[in-house]
């Protein structure tokens, strides 16, 4: 089992979020024994984390589509489509609560989590609108799922790629930031069970004004204390 991040980017508030998720996890989550993978392109931020593998990004499989459509959330989904174990992608904008082995046990084949059911998409105004022309791809009782947790065990992780034309060809009718959210919504429950993750966690997705100052204060400390044990352990083997 991984747990997954992806942090890119020059906007160091991603890393200071997801270094930030990354300590509440393992802080919550002592019995863990699988790997923490950070996707990133800045590797140097996170040399103070213990117990993490620290992989280089580049994303270049989906530079065409960034390209054209502008929507980075693809990067997202060519990095899970990529995945070769059972894992957990978790947002960075994202902190835990509790221990979530029962949660980790609900990823088998046929079963997948995903953070928080939103909504019917035929309830939503906004998306009766645009979905007008691919009901081929997506019906209107399909619930949206937020994504900012994505489960899937390794027999399953085909279906991700499914998702990316869907994307597509959401993302051709009408720019939307939730393109990926509902072409995965659409391709996994079609297949899947869900569970929702909102119970271990919270996804403060809509607060980050509100949470990154404090996220940030955390983090420094941490590189600190690190700092500080490093050095002294340099002076006791000298």
């Amino acid at each position: 089992m991984d747990i997954i991040y992806l942090s890119y980017g020059d906007d160091v508030k991603n890393h200071y979020r997801t270094y930030y998720s990354i300590l509440t996890f393992q802080n919550n989550n002592l019995s863990f024994n699988g790997k923490i993978k950070i996707f990133t392109t800045d590797e140097g931020f996170y040399e103070a984390l213990p117990k993490v593998d620290i992989c280089k990004f580049d994303g270049i499989r989906v530079q065409d589509d960034i390209k054209k459509y502008g929507f980075f959330h693809f990067f997202k989904l060519d990095l899970l489509r990529s995945q070769k174990d059972t894992f957990m992608f978790v947002d960075s904008d994202t902190f835990f609560l509790s221990d979530i082995s029962d949660l980790l046990d609900n990823i088998q084949p046929g079963h997948a989590v995903m953070f928080q059911k939103e909504y019917l998409l035929k309830e939503n105004p906004f998306y009766r609108v645009y979905l007008d022309g691919i009901h081929h791809l997506i019906q209107p009782d399909t619930v949206m799922y937020n994504s900012g947790v994505i489960g899937i065990h390794k027999k399953d992780i085909p279906l991700i790629g499914d998702a990316l034309p869907i994307t597509r060809n959401i993302l051709d009718k009408k720019k939307v930031h939730t393109a990926e959210q509902l072409a995965l919504s659409a391709v996994l429950q079609k297949r899947l069970k869900i569970t929702e993750a909102c119970r271990h966690m919270i996804h403060y997705w809509n607060r980050k004004d509100y949470y990154d100052p404090k996220i940030k204060k955390i983090v420094d400390q941490h590189k600190q204390q690190d700092n500080r044990e490093n050095n002294i352990e340099k002076e006791k083997n000298k």
